[in-house]
């Protein structure tokens, strides 16, 4: 039995997201413990920056990597 095929990228997409999300969750942790309202924001910002570039980042990846499987599978039942 084959094992499904998942995308390289979305590995590391989900690796990657875990890590920050969890980073964040500490940082938000900290600036709450610490009382600051302006650090919080500056988080979530970056947090929603980093969803952005990843989004656009995971989609173009998985874009190329999908063509090239496509490619690569008809060049290979010739």
């Amino acid at each position: 039995m084959k094992k499904p095929y998942v995308q390289f990228s979305k590995r590391i997409v989900v690796a990657v997201t875990v890590s920050v999300t969890a980073l964040c969750l500490a940082a938000l942790l900290l600036c709450a413990l610490i009382g600051g309202a302006e650090e919080v924001v500056l988080v979530i910002k970056a947090y929603i920056s980093y969803a952005i570039v990843v989004f656009a980042a995971y989609s173009g990846n998985s874009t190329v990597e999908k063509w090239l499987v496509r490619k690569y599978k008809d060049e290979g039942d010739d």
